[in-house]
């Protein structure tokens, strides 16, 4: 029940976003607008070229149906073409001869052409009537030809689509302001829990580095509390000395995961071709003398030597993960128990395992161990930070790693890299 709560973006981040998703919307909108406005221009000036090219074609009709005499064949036989039907069109063709000021409109019942458009040349949309037309004219022998055609069906589909904008608009607003919504609602839980774990890290870091100097103060305040003999001064100097140093490992580790988050390319070493075998064996030798101190057995199963465990990366980065992950297992291995590591090449990938018999890690708190701060158990001397540091290493050599139950009884941890192309 806490987790879901955790979960969930607060009130004011809710407000937030609910005030960012309308200011989206209303971007979005007025967005909508100009395209709208646009589109409208565009398609009314498509719905007008293809007019104005209607009414070049009648005129270019007509033309063809001159007499001999350079009168048009609908006046010289008192009737119309027979291979022009203007009356089936909505286009009326005005005659205007030579020698006159007026113009005669060759289909009935269209209204007479004013004799300021009897001139017109190009396309253009004037009033007639109190109707807008579209006029285009040509001279022809004999006179001149001018063709119009009312522009009310270019009203209509433009209505009929500004219709279908205004509907389309709340729908869209809606859909866009949902979509807003939960996308940052989505990002709203993302930086939460970012914020979140800010301060965890904040609140462990300060408890790590809060630790060790206060058993330094104690230390310095219980010998300055009253004469001691020299063994005693260097009980205490020994302790502080400790804590001293694990003071110090972990502001180093603190500094190095800081630098590697804030520019991770900057950060990463120079990757090489490298042998894992020797690097894990000589980790192995290192870590010996910690192992048999604490009554554990180091064992190291190595690839017979023809077989090759060349990877990619830089050798101190893969040598501290190999230190991480081998002090990590004989730190939780309890006495008489047993460590073993091993490099292997399966499947075109070079394979480091680290298996104990201590307690295991349940599969629940797999992935949340290479948090950092994050602890297998309450034994003190940890920082909690090597296994955050080896996912970074790993990750950056772009390694991939598994978590599983040893035959051991404990935790089996397996990192693995590609074979390198130059191998």
């Amino acid at each position: 029940m806490i987790r879901n709560k955790l979960n969930r973006p607060r009130p004011t981040t809710l407000k937030s976003v609910l005030l960012v998703a309308l200011e989206a919307t209303g971007a979005a909108l007025l967005f909508y607008l100009v395209l709208a406005l646009i589109g409208n221009t565009l398609f009314e000036k498509h719905l007008t070229n293809n007019l104005d090219q209607t009414l070049i074609g009648q005129i270019g009709d007509v033309s063809k149906g001159f007499n001999s005499y350079g009168t048009p064949q609908t006046l010289h036989n008192s009737g119309r073409s027979p291979d022009i039907d203007l009356d089936a069109a909505p286009v009326v063709i005005w005659w205007i001869p030579a020698s006159s000021k007026s113009a005669i409109a060759l289909s009935p019942n269209w209204p007479p052409l004013p004799a300021s458009f009897i001139t017109t040349e190009s396309p253009t949309t004037v009033s007639i009537s109190h109707i807008n037309f579209r006029l285009v004219g040509k001279d022809v022998p004999g006179g001149h030809l001018v063709a119009g055609s009312t522009t009310n069906a270019i009203s209509k589909n433009l209505h009929t689509l500004e219709l279908a904008e205004e509907i389309f608009a709340p729908i869209f607003a809606g859909a866009f302001f949902l979509l807003a919504f939960l996308i940052g609602r989505s990002a709203a839980k993302r930086v939460d829990r970012i914020r979140r774990r800010q301060l965890d890290f904040t609140a462990d870091a300060s408890h790590e580095l809060r630790t060790p100097i206060a058993v330094i103060e104690a230390e310095v305040d219980l010998s300055l509390s009253h004469d001691r003999d020299a063994s005693e001064y260097r009980s205490s100097l020994v302790k502080v000395q400790s804590e001293a140093e694990r003071l110090k490992k972990t502001v180093e580790n603190l500094l190095w995961l800081a630098r590697v988050d804030s520019d991770p390319k900057a950060e990463v070493p120079e990757n090489v071709l490298i042998n894992l075998s020797d690097i894990v064996t000589n980790v192995v030798e290192v870590f010996k003398v910690l192992a048999e101190a604490k009554g554990v057995a180091l064992n190291y199963l190595e690839e017979p030597t023809n077989v090759t465990t060349l990877i990619e990366g830089p050798p101190e980065w893969i040598d501290q993960l190999a230190r991480v992950l081998i002090d990590n297992a004989i730190k939780y291995t309890p006495p008489s128990g047993q460590v073993r590591v091993s490099t292997t090449l399966l499947s075109n990938r070079v394979r480091f395992t680290v298996e104990d018999s201590g307690p295991g890690i349940p599969v629940e708190e797999r992935q949340a161990v290479f948090d950092r701060f994050m602890r297998g158990s309450k034994e003190p001397g940890g920082s909690g930070l090597g296994l955050a540091i080896a996912e970074v290493i790993i990750l950056a050599t772009h390694g991939s790693k598994s978590i599983s139950a040893s035959d051991l009884g404990g935790a089996k941890f397996v990192i693995s890299w590609p074979v390198p192309k130059s191998a």
